[in-house]
This record gives C-alpha cells, structure tokens and sequence, in this order.
C-alpha cells in the first residue's frame, strides 16, 4: 500500500514536472517555444496512451519519444549556444 502511494506522487510530481517546465520555457522565450510545447504534447500522448493503453508505435513509450525530442532539442541549443529572442532585452 505505502509503495503504491509512493509511486503514485513521484509520478504526479514528474507529469506536472514536465508541464510547468513546458511552459515555463514557452514563457521565458529564451529558448525555441516549439520544445517547450512539444513537451506539453509529449506527457500529455504519454498519459493518454497508458491510460488507453494503445500503443501507436510498437512499444509503450509513444509520449516518452516525443519528451526525449524536446529536452534533446532544449540540450543541442544549450550545447550550440543558440538561445531564442530574451523575453526582457
């Protein structure tokens, strides 16, 4: 029972993690917004999918490819150095 609750609210805190994280790099526009919805659209496929439990690829981690794109897309821009527009120049 205690391990089920545990599970429970580190999962809860990673979905809202990644939401707030998704909007907050849409609204600092330091870096591309498009990562920051497609991590919105990422957890949100990836709920949707386990809860359905369909699988539109041939595994279970539709969502989590779509999470991996944007934080590999947010890393490469940390990495080139490419920052978006300042939101406050």
């Amino acid at each position: 029972m205690f391990f089920g609750v545990v599970v429970g609210l580190m999962y809860f805190q990673y979905v809202f993690g990644v939401v707030f994280f998704g909007v907050s790099v849409i609204r600092a526009g330091v870096f591309a917004r498009g990562a920051g919805v497609l991590l919105i659209v990422g957890i949100i496929v990836e709920n949707v999918a386990g809860i359905a439990r369909v699988s539109l690829l041939h595994g279970t981690a539709d969502g989590s490819f779509v999470v991996f794109a944007a934080l590999a897309w947010l890393g490469a821009q940390l990495a080139v150095g490419e920052p978006g527009e300042p939101a406050h120049p």
